[in-house]
């Protein structure tokens, strides 16, 4: 088992990724983390996070649908 580190608007994507290559027997613990100043609630009050949250939604949604598939791994 190994814990996943990472930002918590990425989480969702990256656990998919990691699950995606894990072998069957590979326990993953997420831990995400929320950046300063970042409340998902209005994230798009942020200036920074305006680009970031919508491009990490599409990266997502992508990733999604390569894993549905056959073949690719």
């Amino acid at each position: 088992s190994f814990y996943l580190v990472t930002s918590n608007y990425h989480m969702d994507r990256a656990l998919l990724e990691f699950r995606r290559l894990a072998t069957p027997d590979m326990q993953i613990l997420p831990y995400p983390i929320a950046p300063d100043g970042l409340v998902m609630a209005d994230w798009w009050r942020h200036p920074a996070y305006r680009t970031v949250i919508p491009r990490e939604y599409s990266k997502y949604v992508a990733a999604r649908i390569l894993r549905s598939i056959p073949g690719i791994r």
